[in-house]
């Protein structure tokens, strides 16, 4: 799944000014069931893999990196995938705030 312009976190990413893919721009709340055919959709200078910090989510994350089409993605090339948290997933201002260090430490604060 990826955030659209109406979903809190997209609605941050848009407010700062932050580029996003074509396909992430628009008046939608969240792109659901991305597919193999689908997968470039995703594509950007920065991926942030929001998580429920599951168990589960990490699998899912390593089988993706086995997948020769996750491997052609320009992102997972430049190694800019960064797994945050469920506050991704929220609206609340913690959560917000919770984002917001996270686009700090991983645009910002990168050596």
């Amino acid at each position: 799944m990826s955030y659209g312009e109406k979903h809190p976190s997209g609605s941050v990413l848009k407010d700062i000014g932050l580029q996003r893919p074509k396909s992430q721009r628009g008046d939608f709340f969240y792109i659901e069931n991305i597919s193999k055919e689908t997968i470039s959709d995703i594509d950007g200078d920065i991926l942030f893999f929001a998580s429920w910090e599951r168990e589960d989510d990490k699998k899912t994350l390593e089988k993706l990196k086995q997948s020769s089409l996750w491997s052609k993605l320009k992102v997972i090339q430049r190694n800019q995938v960064y797994f945050v948290g469920s506050h991704w997933h929220q609206s609340d201002i913690f959560a917000i705030n919770a984002i917001l260090d996270d686009l700090e430490r991983y645009l910002v604060n990168t050596p």
